[in-house]
């Protein structure tokens, strides 16, 4: 398989709040999802579903264990001074920092705003709708009354398949992507199980599990790597030919 490179992996684990000096938050629209907030460079905005929103209390992140932020880092300020600005479409009255935090977090509505790593290198959206760490992540609208469209999959890709997707092409991914570390024949290697047997459920679940950010076992880091490149269609391709053609 492909390995994380040394960079990416440094900078995740390096930047587990995204500080800046400045800030200015905008608006992008997308053709499927609708228009959403962006931070630093135009990155896409997100919020976690069992985070608690501002009112009379301070919001509460939920996303705060260094394996998360790696992840989904915060939007952050350099400093409680740090301006934040509103961009056209952005409502400036909903845009705040929390009180008490080093680097400032900033928040929208009352609630906390984070990045996707997954994001990074990419013309679109990547962590729409992705389960992980203990809820749904959610692009965030600039318009509190509405949110990005909830069934859109990320763009250039299709909602996942599993047994459905094309085996001859998952073959062909496989070959370049997997056969280095789990053997041509899918019999695994010293360092990495044997995907012989498993079914399209298994494989789908797995690859998502990993483009989420989630440790599933010692080989995590790199498995992340990889699939954090994978759109949905790919992983239905991949789990197709294994759950087919490794047996």
């Amino acid at each position: 398989m492909k390995l994380i490179t040394g960079t990416l992996m440094a900078l995740a684990l390096a930047t587990p709040a995204v500080a800046q000096d400045t800030l200015a938050v905008g608006v992008a629209q997308s053709d499927t999802l609708g228009p959403y907030l962006t931070g630093s460079d135009g990155r896409p905005v997100y919020r976690l579903a069992p985070d608690t929103q501002a009112d009379d209390t301070a919001a509460r992140a939920t996303c705060t264990s260094e394996d998360c932020l790696q992840v989904w880092p915060q939007v952050a300020t350099g400093a409680s001074d740090t301006p934040v600005t509103a961009g056209d479409g952005v409502d400036a009255d909903l845009l705040t920092t929390r009180d008490g935090d080093a680097p400032q977090t900033v928040t929208y509505n009352g609630w906390p705003l984070h990045y996707f790593v997954g994001d990074a290198g990419t013309d679109a959206p990547q962590g729409q709708k992705i389960t992980s760490f203990g809820g749904d992540w959610q692009l965030v609208a600039p318009d509190v009354d509405a949110a990005p469209q909830d069934t859109a999959a990320p763009e250039g890709a299709t909602a996942s398949q599993g047994a459905s997707g094309d085996a001859s092409a998952g073959g062909q991914m496989f070959a370049r992507n997997c056969a280095q570390c789990h053997g041509r024949d899918g019999a695994g290697t010293s360092s990495f199980p044997s995907l012989i047997g498993k079914d399209a459920a298994f494989v789908t679940d797995r690859l998502e599990t990993y483009r989420a950010g989630e440790r599933v076992g010692p080989n995590s880091g790199l498995m992340y790597g990889v699939a954090r490149r994978l759109s949905d269609t790919d992983i239905a391709n991949l789990a197709a030919y294994i759950s087919t053609e490794l047996n």
